[in-house]
């Protein structure tokens, strides 16, 4: 069994300063956790064939869900009414698809606490003038 993913484990591939992390990020991090269980090459395989389950299931308009992290499906978008704001001209427009993504409670918790640390670095900083 694979062991959990730690904070700082993550924060050793990703630059505090990052904003996003990328695929060979993810392939990297899931590389260290399996800890020699698992070539490079098929964490990368393995994170490919997830990638297109994932996509192939919203395509067919199967719901995905991780417990504890959230919920993918897919939405529909209705046609609309609009028009340009340079000759105000009238016109409707085609619906499209797109995916939501709902939050796990504990992703939740997680994301609330981390923002509440952000929030006591910021207060802990002070302006000299």
């Amino acid at each position: 069994m694979a062991s959990r993913i730690e904070q700082s484990d993550a924060e050793e591939i990703v630059q505090p300063d990052a904003k996003r992390i990328v695929r060979s990020d993810i392939v990297r991090l899931v590389f260290k956790m399996m800890a020699g269980r698992m070539e490079l090459e098929e964490v990368k395989n393995s994170l490919d064939v997830f990638t297109k389950i994932v996509g192939h299931s919203l395509s067919t308009g199967e719901r995905i869900e991780m417990r504890n992290f959230g919920i993918l499906y897919k939405r529909i978008l209705g046609a609309k009414n609009s028009h340009c704001p340079r000759t105000l001209q009238r016109k409707r427009t085609k619906g499209g698809v797109t995916i939501r993504f709902k939050m796990g409670k504990s992703l939740r918790e997680s994301l609330k606490q981390l923002g509440e640390s952000e929030h006591r670095k910021e207060d802990d900083v002070s302006i000299v003038e």
